[in-house]
């Protein structure tokens, strides 16, 4: 994960010039969302709807190895551009299932589960759902490249300095979060998975509900 060591040093560089008592602030803030990988709202219980959801969804969770979080969590919002170069936001597909996956060309695991992630695209994409797949730091025109010479076509954008990642606390790729139509996460994945298995597919469509 070399792009997190550059960012580290950044980040020390920068410290080091910083008055000690901001110093320590920052510190305490990077050490809680550190020790936070999802950003919560109240920190409460979901309620009966939504636990009749998870439970509905629980069996598929298990077979695909997303661990969803402990208490109700709203995802972040932010802003990328697309690699067709428009900028959208998470938020503007509220109401839909949003597959958010954060990967990288040069990542092997990564490249391991295009073809599956495209083959959901292709059976999902006239349903509420969506795939958003951030490629971590690179340039467009690699990325572009990359999915051309993989035959693959699913959406793809850029978080370019990888703040993103950085807000989801995202430590190693592929990584990707499910999330329901109300912006809630229901899970989280880290490595590749099986994503256009059968029980994948019955996931995503038990969200949609």
């Amino acid at each position: 994960m070399f792009f997190y060591l550059l960012k580290r040093d950044f980040i020390m560089t920068r410290l080091l010039k910083t008055p000690l008592p901001l110093m320590l602030f920052i510190l305490l803030a990077a050490m809680f969302v550190v020790r936070s990988p999802y950003r919560t709202g109240n920190g409460e219980s979901p309620n009966s709807a939504e636990a009749a959801e998870l439970a509905e969804a629980s069996d598929y969770l298990n077979s695909l190895g997303i661990v969803p979080p402990t208490v109700e969590v709203e995802a972040v919002d932010f802003s990328v551009q697309s690699l067709k170069g428009h900028s959208e936001r998470l938020s503007d597909h509220r109401g839909k299932v949003i597959f958010l996956n954060f990967w990288a060309t040069w990542c092997g695991p990564c490249k391991a589960e295009v073809g599956e992630i495209d083959l959901l695209h292709e059976t999902l994409k006239d349903e509420d759902f969506i795939i958003m797949a951030l490629s971590i730091q690179e340039d467009g025109k690699r990325v572009s490249k990359f999915m051309q010479s993989n035959d693959v076509d699913f959406p793809v954008y850029l978080d370019s300095d990888g703040a993103v990642a950085i807000q989801y606390g995202v430590t190693g790729i592929p990584t990707t979060y499910i999330i329901d139509p109300e912006g809630k996460i229901v899970g989280r994945a880290i490595g590749p998975r099986q994503w256009a298995s059968k029980d994948s597919v019955a996931l995503m469509r038990s969200l949609m509900k």
